[in-house]
């Protein structure tokens, strides 16, 4: 039974929202257009100030109040969806955050169905984005739960891939997408042994039909190399900073800004 109430959680800090969403685009390393967002929660805490993600992830993945922070943030990025389609935003799917804890939830995935239906939002335009910690799971909960969400049409990014994750069990979890970790950016063309074991990763990742996506892309040699390993999709400081709702807009409007 779900509580959707937001009991025990406090919403807002000095008048301003306790968790606010953050976007950033990621794009097509072909036509360098952007097709996806990803999304970031930062929590605004009276005495820490503003917490990124890298103070707070491990924390927020070990807590059981990580479900209704979940729940409540779900709510709060489906009503940025309505407005980026009110604004005309084009994006194929925007990602947030979703705990592993949450992904054991019973009836989680019909839930979520149910609130996009509410919200009038298609599945289809979000995807969840998974800590690497998942793979080990081995309950087989958290990946019949990942197979139950994208049969519903919603898709899942499962993120540091490649990193100290276990690679391995990538295969048992049924991702559509993953996130390289940060290390395969900084992989030059030049460093030859290193530029070997990224490609394996990238022929794992087709073999397995989980398109991969790089981050941290912060020049264009590092994109360049990207091209040539023939990967699709990156994010980071050179297809743009995460951004607050408020100046999420139109591609057409970026596009318009970029060439002039």
């Amino acid at each position: 039974m779900y509580d959707t109430q937001e009991n025990n959680i406090q919403t807002t800090v000095d008048g301003v929202r306790a968790i606010e969403l953050f976007y950033r685009p990621i794009k097509e390393t072909a036509g360098n257009e952007t097709v996806f967002f990803q999304s970031q929660m930062r929590f605004n805490a009276p005495d820490m100030g503003v917490l990124m993600p890298s103070r707070y992830a491990a924390v927020f993945e070990a807590s059981p109040k990580s479900v209704k922070i979940f729940e409540l943030v779900f709510r709060q990025f489906l009503k940025a969806l309505s407005k980026f389609s009110e604004r005309g935003v084009q994006y194929d799917w925007i990602s947030l955050c979703m705990p592993v804890r949450y992904l054991k939830r019973i009836g989680c995935s019909v839930f979520l169905s149910n609130l996009c239906k509410k919200n009038l939002i298609r599945p289809e335009r979000i995807c969840f984005e998974i800590s690497p910690i998942v793979l080990d799971e081995t309950d087989g909960k958290a990946a019949e739960t990942i197979k139950e969400l994208t049969n519903l049409g919603f898709h899942v990014m499962i993120t540091g891939i490649g990193g100290s994750c276990p690679v391995l069990k990538l295969g048992k979890f049924n991702a559509d997408y993953v996130m390289l970790d940060p290390q395969a950016a900084v992989i030059s063309a030049d460093d030859e042994r290193s530029l070997t074991c990224l490609k394996a990763v990238l022929n794992l990742c087709d073999e397995l039909r989980a398109n991969p996506i790089v981050c941290d892309i912060s020049d264009k040699s590092q994109l360049k190399t990207l091209k040539e390993l023939e990967c699709s999709y990156y994010t980071g400081k050179l297809s743009g900073t995460f951004m607050a709702e408020k100046y999420v807009r139109s591609r057409n409007a970026d596009d318009e800004k970029s060439d002039g």
